[in-house]
């Protein structure tokens, strides 16, 4: 016997996408302006710190810049390279708190973005499309398939 799922699963489902959306377009806008309208500035490390997360270590510098510090993720070999007192170029845009590597990719926050939001959507439109969507989909999926030719 196949398991109903009542509609308000699915609207809480599109709610649930839709938050998520929401919080990684709050972290990621500012990194995909930051990218595409900064300017290269040189930074001087302040700061480096590592410490262990889960099965790895983090790596990040604290840099400064017209007095202001800035916290920026970089690699094991990065880290190690660079000391306290090293000038770092990095895009910087004025008014924003997120800095980012010159050639940085922005991709995956523009991926995850899309990708909740359009899962908020199938969501919701199934919501309201189909108030009982498993029957809506098991007469979509209920069609059979066209029998293949025997030679």
């Amino acid at each position: 016997m196949q398991q109903k799922i009542s509609s308000g699963s699915v609207l809480t489902i599109a709610i649930l996408f839709f938050i998520i959306g929401i919080g990684i377009s709050l972290e990621g806008l500012p990194v995909i302006a930051v990218a595409s309208k900064g300017k290269i500035v040189t930074m001087q490390v302040a700061k480096k710190e590592s410490y262990y997360k889960g099965k790895s270590y983090s790596y990040n510098f604290q840099l400064v810049y017209n007095n202001k510090l800035y916290k920026i993720g970089t690699s094991k070999k990065f880290y190690q390279i660079h000391e306290i007192g090293d000038d770092i170029e990095v895009k910087y845009l004025d008014g924003m708190s997120s800095i980012v590597f010159p050639g940085q990719t922005t991709i995956y926050y523009k991926i995850l973005i899309a990708v909740f939001f359009i899962l908020s959507a199938a969501a919701a439109f199934i919501y309201f499309k189909c108030k009982r969507w498993m029957d809506c989909l098991d007469r979509y999926a209920s069609t059979p398939a066209p029998k293949k030719r025997r030679r």
